[in-house]
């Protein structure tokens, strides 16, 4: 039989909050939890209340308490540091872990024997307006994917849920105030010609932002991403790992409002007013540009 790659999942969290309580619920109850060597939970500057850490023990977790903030890519690094497994899973402090996700990041690596691995994310239940309006623009996103060959598009890859081996993890410093970490990943990967692939079956499951501010963070955190990006790598080499074949995004949207107009048309509608909202700016954002940014509570709310 051969040799089973041993696993790491890496949280980092600044709120620490009771949410983690479901988050690593939802990874306990793994059906290969025995791959899990350690899960490491890092707080950045917050200590996690005694009353939360009382209800997630567990032999396999390890919690490390950063004295101060120093931002998300800080407290991965942090995470990569501790990290010794064959495979290191990054992942969010407000996501659930499928029961199968484990097997199915096993299935993938020993097929591909790929050195990055991204997996397809889906929203939970909608519970407000605005969480519906995203869910469709999350269909379309996975429609755009499914087009698109081999597929090889930044937008596969987000920071709920990235596989890293051994090989990749112990070369990655990700730099410090960095706000799109995720998109960092994808690029150095690129940029250093290392094997990537994509699980299009759904792994973990996350909530859309509840309110119009929070989905304004985040899309102004995305939009940051090219500028931010163009420091580390040349931006005609990110030009080109951002292009979508626009005739793919049009098939994509046309589908969508056919399957779902009303909230296809509602997120369009959306999609202008979060525009608005950025260049007029609405909302005080400018923490973000330091590497923090307000926490999201809505999407929390798992």
């Amino acid at each position: 039989m051969r040799k089973q790659p041993t696993i790491t999942v890496g949280i980092p969290t600044y709120l620490g909050g009771s949410h983690l309580i479901q988050v690593l619920k939802s990874i306990y109850q793994e059906e290969n939890i025995s791959l899990i060597e350690s899960v490491i939970v890092v707080s950045d500057g917050r200590k996690i209340s005694p009353s939360v850490v009382k209800k997630i023990k567990h032999k396999k977790l390890r919690i490390i308490q950063a004295q101060e903030r120093g931002g998300q890519a800080t407290r991965i690094n942090d995470i990569i540091q501790a990290t010794k497994t064959d495979l290191l899973i990054l992942t969010n402090d407000d996501v659930l872990f499928l029961p199968t996700a484990l097997s199915s990041v096993v299935s993938e690596y020993r097929k591909t024997k790929s050195e990055m691995i991204s997996v397809a994310t889906y929203p939970i239940k909608p519970k407000t307006l605005i969480e519906r309006v995203l869910k469709a623009s999350a269909d379309i996103k996975r429609d755009v994917i499914g087009q698109i060959a081999k597929k090889e598009t930044y937008l596969t890859t987000n920071g709920r849920f990235i596989v890293l081996t051994r090989k990749v993890y112990k070369h990655l410093s990700l730099p410090e105030k960095l706000v799109n970490s995720d998109a960092y990943i994808y690029f150095h990967v690129l940029a250093k010609k290392i094997t990537h692939s994509y699980i299009e079956d759904v792994v973990c499951l996350y909530r859309e932002p509840g309110t119009l501010r929070e989905h304004v963070n985040q899309v102004y955190k995305f939009q940051m991403s090219f500028t931010e990006n163009s420091k580390y790598f040349t931006k005609r080499f990110l030009r080109n790992k951002y292009k979508v074949n626009k005739t793919v995004l049009i098939k994509a949207n046309i589908r969508a409002l056919i399957k779902n107009p009303l909230y296809v048309s509602l997120y369009f509608l959306t999609f202008a007013v979060v525009r608005v909202c950025i260049a007029l700016r609405v909302y005080d954002m400018s923490g973000i540009n330091g590497g923090f940014w307000e926490t999201d509570y809505t999407t929390k709310s798992i």
